[in-house]
């Protein structure tokens, strides 16, 4: 099955540290709601600074072990759904990334297609209030 994708920032770097995205099957029949997917890469102790990231790291560290990534549940790490072991990612990785995100939840993911916002209008909240957003305040690059 394809799905379709967009993130939710503009990818101005080669190289992040994190990335959102929604995603919903590209599917003519699918009409439930698009998925808000969260993933974090460890990076290293030098990008993390205050107390409050230091903790994350380390309890981020910790619950990576050596693996290549783990899956993240309810607030175990903030807002992250699969954090990565690595310092971070490309877009392209990131997608990938995406990708194990799905296959863990026992998804295939044949294609990821990068989508517009207005693809997920109606299908999640948050979808709805940054086009809210967008049309109140100036039209950014949606795709």
């Amino acid at each position: 099955m394809n799905w379709k994708y967009w993130i939710m920032h503009k990818w101005t770097d080669e190289r992040i540290r994190w990335g959102e995205a929604f995603i919903l099957p590209e599917d003519t029949e699918y009409d439930g709601d698009a998925l808000w997917i969260t993933i974090d890469c460890i990076g290293t102790p030098d990008d993390h600074v205050g107390h409050q990231e230091i903790a994350w790291y380390e309890e981020a560290k910790t619950k990576l072990g050596s693996k290549p990534y783990c899956l993240c549940y309810s607030d175990e790490l903030g807002d992250t759904d699969l954090l990565v072991n690595a310092r971070d990612f490309t877009k392209g990785e990131f997608l990938y990334w995406i990708k194990v995100w799905l296959l863990e939840q026992g998804i295939n993911a044949d294609k990821l297609i990068s989508a517009s916002l207005d693809d997920f209008l109606g299908r999640h909240e948050h979808a709805d209030f940054m086009y809210r957003i967008i049309q109140r305040y100036g039209k950014h690059d949606t795709k």
